[in-house]
């Protein structure tokens, strides 16, 4: 070969390795590569090197090397293993701590440890990919949960439901009994609860297919929260007071509003039992209308505000966990969001929470 030819050579070879350092320091997951028996750095891209908390400082310098905390991501034995035999390794769900922001959070990675032949079958190379798996793990997590609390919040309206059926039963042939209209109702309720959930979960279920439609009609927000408030004042101690703008009107689904305004105060009725007066305000807000539900109960711990309109979120309140499927909440928040609107929610402990959406006018 001559110096021509080894110099061309060598120029595609420099080439070659800069494009996949460029590969490399660009690819969308951790990434990086370990050469020789010893190990050594040769390239990690930044989402490595925050896994590893380390800097560039470690690039040509054996992995042994490497803050000890951090070795579930770097495991010395388990990649001297891959080097000596050029089988590769895999592994599910990894922990790693990650420093954020001087917190220290909990991460979970798939990795992978893939050799590199050379044409004699020797290891040159060892490519270390390790994928972040958090958001899924939490996820099915979450799913699991959803699935054990679903099952539990039928089960109750079931149970009872059949008990009534069963004493209805036995009551058929006793003529004017003072229980058989407490059954009726109880029936009822079960069955109303469970409509409940059944339709929370068929909400979803269009929503994550983009099913959830809209039928937009004009209607004054005075009359809706009128009307809705007629609906709770039955069940209720509670006294719920309008106040606010009572002629402003919006463009909207009338139905699906109510839906949220509901949602709003019967969380208000179930969360502050002790808040004598419930407060259902309406304001106009530059090009938008705001509605707010004002209660005065035990307020919601800052930690858990950001997660309140999540999917499957369950919330302590005063330090107590309530029934529910962790999906009212964020149903309305994406009926609003359909809506062009913003919804939210502001609270202080020992003081109340308001829940508010804003739609345009």
């Amino acid at each position: 070969m001559d110096k021509l030819e080894l110099r061309r050579k060598i120029r595609l070879l420099s080439i070659s390795e800069s494009k996949l350092r460029a590969i490399i320091a660009e690819a969308p997951i951790a990434i990086g590569l370990v050469s020789s028996s010893s190990l050594i750095v040769d390239t990690a891209n930044d989402d490595l090197l925050n896994i590893w908390q380390e800097s560039r400082d470690i690039i040509g310098k054996p992995i042994k090397e490497l803050n000890a905390v951090q070795k579930q991501v770097g495991n010395v034995a388990i990649l001297e293993e891959v080097y000596d035999s050029g089988i590769a390794y895999t592994a599910q769900e990894l922990p790693a701590q990650i420093i954020h922001m001087d917190e220290v959070k909990q991460r979970y990675f798939d990795v992978i440890y893939h050799p590199l032949l050379d044409q004699f079958g020797k290891t040159e190379q060892i490519l270390i990919l390790a994928i972040d798996v958090t958001k899924q793990r939490e996820l099915s997590s979450q799913k699991d949960d959803f699935i054990s609390i679903a099952s539990h919040e039928l089960k109750t309206p079931i149970t009872s439901l059949r008990a009534s059926l069963q004493l209805l039963d036995r009551l058929k042939d006793v003529q004017g009994s003072p229980l058989v209209p407490k059954l009726i109702d109880q029936a009822n309720r079960s069955v109303v609860k469970m409509n409940n959930l059944v339709e929370d979960l068929l909400n979803v279920g269009r929503l994550s297919e983009g099913q959830l439609g809209l039928s937009k009609s004009e209607f004054k927000l005075s009359d809706l929260i009128k009307a809705c408030c007629d609906h709770v004042r039955v069940a209720g101690k509670h006294e719920l007071v309008f106040r606010g703008d009572g002629d402003l009107a919006v463009f909207a689904d009338e139905h699906r509003i109510d839906q949220v305004v509901l949602n709003f105060v019967n969380n208000a009725v179930k969360y502050a039992p002790d808040s004598k007066e419930i407060y259902l305000e309406v304001e106009k807000q530059n090009d938008f209308a705001k509605i707010s539900v004002i209660d005065q109960g035990p307020g919601i711990d800052s930690n858990q505000l950001a997660h309140l309109f999540d999917r499957y979120y369950r919330a302590d309140y005063d330090g107590a966990q309530y029934s529910g499927l962790g999906l009212g909440l964020y149903i309305c928040a994406e009926i609003i969001r359909k809506h062009g609107g913003e919804i939210g929610v502001d609270s202080v402990i020992g003081e109340g929470s308001t829940f508010w959406f804003k739609l345009p006018i």
